[in-house]
């Protein structure tokens, strides 16, 4: 197996060295669970696992039709002072839901 090379392997249609990485990474998990856990997995599953991962890596890369319609030509866009004896304050709040904690950043006053 040529890991510089992305031609595809003949039995799975996927490139060689994104398989080559599959098959150790799920060797080494399937190993780490014989020594932690005393169980055991034989090589068909290891290969089968490996496999799905490369399906799922692949339908990752794969190009996605687009949600978004087609660009426009873009807007000149400026910011404008407000009118006297107005304040514009800029901020940008931050809130992390499983703690309640927030906080707000002032840019320019």
């Amino acid at each position: 197996m040529n890991l510089s090379s992305n031609h595809s392997h003949a039995i799975s249609g996927y490139p060689q060295n994104i398989l080559f990485a599959s098959i150790i990474w799920q060797m080494w998990k399937m190993r780490n669970k014989t020594v932690f856990q005393d169980e055991r997995v034989d090589s068909k599953a290891i290969l089968a696992l490996s496999i799905l991962w490369v399906k799922l890596y692949a339908a990752a890369l794969a190009p996605a039709a687009s949600p978004l319609p087609p660009h426009s030509e873009p807007k000149h866009v400026q910011w404008v002072s407000p009118p006297g004896g107005w304040i514009c304050l800029n901020s940008n709040e931050v809130v992390c839901t499983s703690t309640r904690f927030g906080k707000q950043i002032i840019d320019d006053l």
